[in-house]
Formats: C-alpha cells, structure tokens, sequence
C-alpha cells in the first residue's frame, strides 16, 4: 500500500491522459513486494512510470532525512520533541488502517518533514564542517 507513488492521482489532478489498469487491484492483494513493483513497471505507461520514479527519488531524500534528524534529536536528548513528533506521525496511519489514501496521509507531513528538515540541515553542516 505505502509503495504507490500515487502517479494516477497526480495525472487526473493534472489533466493527463492515464492509463487506468489492474496494477491497484494487484498491488492490494499482493503478497510479494518484487511483484508490486514489477507490475508497476509492467502495466503503467512510461510517462507515469518516469513520474513516479521522481516521487520515489524524493520520498527517499525525505524519509532518510528524516532517520538522520529523528536519530540527531535523540543524540540532543531532547526526547519530548521527537516523542511528541512520533505519537502525531503514528497516530494517523493507525486511525486510517488500510485506507492508503493521500487524503489520509496528508495531515502527518508537516510533522515529518521537519524532522527532516533537521536532518538535511544536519548533513549541510557536517559537510561544511568536514571541508574546513
């Protein structure tokens, strides 16, 4: 469920021509996480496959910024920050269940990226700190 780069919503929202296809209703009773994402490049079109591999490239600058500010907040000690981040971020998807909705995930991102934002912050000034 959380592996859809929610390409089909963003050529609907966009206008563009989408090829609507059983990748959904294979990705939902998949087992094998190699088959939902070759069905993934198997059924949608190259355009919708290219968009989406900019989600996912922007997801994982996201979310790995986020593990590194997660883990220097823990190094700060300052544990009632990130615990109050961590109870809003989980409390979304556990009310929601199944539903893997955009609509449903929108109201956490605020609160993750930034987190994130202090991870990417963190890794700009190692890197200055490393040059000189």
């Amino acid at each position: 469920m959380f592996l859809d780069p929610s390409t089909k919503d963003f050529f609907k929202l966009l206008g563009l021509k989408t090829h609507e296809s059983r990748y959904l209703k294979t990705h939902k009773t998949s087992v094998s996480i190699f088959h939902i994402i070759t069905d993934y490049f198997k059924i949608n079109p190259k355009p919708e496959i290219i968009f989406g591999l900019f989600i996912s490239i922007f997801l994982l600058l996201v979310y790995s910024s986020f593990f590194v500010g997660a883990f220097r907040i823990l190094s700060e000690r300052k544990y009632f920050l990130l615990t109050a981040f961590l109870i809003i971020i989980l409390y979304f998807p556990n009310i929601t269940g199944a539903m893997c909705e955009n609509r449903y995930k929108l109201p956490i991102i605020p609160f993750y990226m930034a987190i994130s934002a202090k991870g990417i912050i963190e890794t700009i000034l190692l890197r200055k700190y490393r040059k000189s």
